[in-house]
């Protein structure tokens, strides 16, 4: 996706199994979260509406 990887992971915190997001555990509490093909388009969607959202607050900063 051409994104920084711990801000897609922040991005992707407020994704849900029902927006295509899985977390797959290893050993402990550790986990990756993965993806469905509908979650990495749900994904690329959020990544605009944050994009988006960045450039609206930079315009206000004088």
């Amino acid at each position: 996706m051409g994104e920084d990887e711990d801000w897609l992971h922040d991005v992707s915190v407020e994704m849900m199994p029902e927006d295509g997001c899985l977390a797959v555990y290893g050993i402990g509490d550790e986990y990756t979260p993965a993806f469905t093909h509908q979650g990495i388009e749900n994904l690329r969607e959020l990544v605009e509406i944050y994009k988006e959202e960045a450039r609206r607050s930079e315009s206000l900063v004088p």
